[in-house]
């Protein structure tokens, strides 16, 4: 992410707000404005009770008459919107759709506003931008101001944080839901998509390997892709396709591995689980410490990127103790009795000397 300060005349900052949203790819930074919007709000509130009027005839009130100064595109587009309403209310022609799709814009660029430095004759503004994207912001908003402004980017200082924008390919792309459903990582923080995108169907094919359970699943997340139906706001059931169907392919390549047939039995292309517990028992040990390792190796990455050495060598501790209390319990039932207890005490010293620094 890079940081854009943008200075607009302020007859355009209604054009150059409208098209740097349509864009869709500039955050702009929260900060408190110097201008008290309150009447053009109430204007706005004015619009929309006449519109709710006419639609569920509603009584009429008697508003009073908000006058506010006309300083740029926005407030003029205001005041005919205005204009209008009390117009069509009166002769009944009112097109509702319309006013309210004007509402919705005029109120989201009042709140854009409020972030602004104002000055006699111009706007100033920051943003967020990506990286790549110089060229597209700095000509949609020569296009929207008429080549009035002033433009400079720069990268982040220390201490500010840029809002996360996750870039992975067309393939990955839908397992950032799954990503978004935790907490989205901090702008200085590893993406965590990719490394999700190879272990989650994964873990899901050698856990439910079934030939028939994942040709169900395949038809139900086909299914899901034809469904609009939300969730949430913001999620359908469409976005999570793409995941079910990666975990029911792999259900089905490990259904043909294990010889599993919704539960009946046929020549296995690797190996039966039931009748090899032990060796799918410890199979399932080192996944887990692999899965572990792996996720306290990216925690130790992403502490040592944020330049904290100190934490980022206590979590490589951990790593280690980790990896190696696997080889115990994979050995334990092997070693004779005295090599038992001291096998035994190692793995009871080993996270101690792990937790006391950590505790200082």
């Amino acid at each position: 992410m890079e940081k854009l300060f943008a200075v607009v005349i302020k007859d355009q900052i209604g054009k150059v707000i409208s098209a740097l949203a349509d864009t869709g790819v500039c955050h702009f930074i929260e900060k408190p404005g110097n201008r008290d919007l309150s009447k053009h709000k109430a204007l706005l509130a004015f619009v929309e009770r006449r519109v709710d009027e006419v639609l569920f005839n509603l009584p009429r009130i008697e508003a009073q008459i908000i006058d506010i100064e006309v300083v740029n595109d926005v407030d003029k587009t205001l005041c005919e919107l205005v204009d209008d309403v009390t117009t069509c209310v009166e002769n009944n022609t009112c097109n509702n759709i319309d006013i309210k799709k004007k509402v919705r814009y005029l109120r989201s660029v009042y709140s854009i506003l409020e972030l602004c430095d104002k000055t006699p004759y111009t706007y100033a503004f920051d943003a967020w931008v990506p990286e790549g994207k110089h060229e597209l912001i700095k000509a949609t908003i020569d296009e929207a101001s008429n080549g009035s402004n002033v433009i400079h980017f720069s990268h982040p200082e220390f201490g500010e944080t840029p809002p996360t924008l996750l870039l992975n390919p067309g393939m990955m792309k839908p397992f950032e839901v799954l990503v978004k459903m935790y907490g989205l990582p901090s702008y200085y923080e590893i993406d965590p998509t990719s490394i999700l995108f190879f272990t989650f169907p994964l873990i899901f094919g050698i856990m439910y390997g079934d030939v028939a359970h994942g040709i169900i699943l395949f038809l139900l997340s086909i299914a899901l892709f034809k469904s609009k139906k939300k969730v949430r706001r913001g999620l359908v059931l469409q976005d999570f396709s793409p995941i079910l169907m990666m975990c029911a392919i792999f259900s089905i390549i490990f259904g043909f591995m294990y010889g599993d047939f919704l539960g009946m039995k046929f020549p296995p292309l690797w190996m039966e689980p039931s009748m090899n517990i032990a060796y799918f028992l410890v199979l399932s040990l080192w996944i887990g410490v692999i899965h572990l390792v792996l996720g306290l190796s990216l925690n130790a990455i992403n502490l040592w990127m944020n330049k904290k050495y100190i934490r980022a060598i206590f979590q490589m501790q951990w790593i280690i103790f980790s990896a190696s209390s696997l080889f115990f319990y994979v050995s334990f039932l092997d070693l004779q009795l005295n090599e038992r207890i001291r096998s035994f005490l190692t793995l009871l010293v080993l996270p101690g000397s792990v937790w006391l620094p950590e505790a200082y």
